[in-house]
């Protein structure tokens, strides 16, 4: 299943030959729960995901001022899979986080049909900082440029 889908959004209907640029992982799951209506996903007790805004009113506090929203996700699932490998180099991450392909992966196998995986479960929540609020935490938060 789609993974927007899952989290409640409809899926943008791109052509391949109509994207001007492609976003991260890590991009794509900042603007779905920055862009979140109240809820994401459904409540299901054996579902992959479900997450709620928390409404201002229940967060109302002088400490909070800089926070504009808050998404708490109750459930979650996580999907790692190992797509190949290197002998002498470590295949490391850039500064977003995302795999840095600079280093020559070797695949797994030859005419593979499968890849080795974990799944994890859990919740936890994101925080967007309100920018008009300046420097919130100073010396742990740099804008990105």
């Amino acid at each position: 299943m789609n993974p927007l889908r899952m989290m409640g959004i409809s899926p943008p209907t791109w052509r391949p030959f109509q994207l001007a640029f492609v976003l991260s992982v890590k991009e794509v799951e900042y603007e779905a729960f920055a862009d979140a209506g109240d809820e994401m996903g459904a409540d299901n007790p054996g579902g992959d995901f479900y997450a709620r805004t928390l409404p201002r009113a229940q967060r109302e506090s002088p400490w909070t001022q800089a926070i504009d929203r808050v998404v708490l996700v109750h459930r979650l699932r996580e999907v790692v899979a190992q797509v190949g490998f290197t002998r002498f180099e470590s295949g490391g991450t850039d500064t977003q986080g995302e795999l840095n392909l600079n280093v020559q992966t070797a695949p797994l196998a030859l005419g593979i049909t499968w890849l080795p995986a974990v799944e994890n479960r859990g919740e936890g929540g994101f925080l967007q900082i309100n920018p008009s609020e300046g420097d919130v935490m100073p010396g742990y938060c740099a804008p990105l440029r």
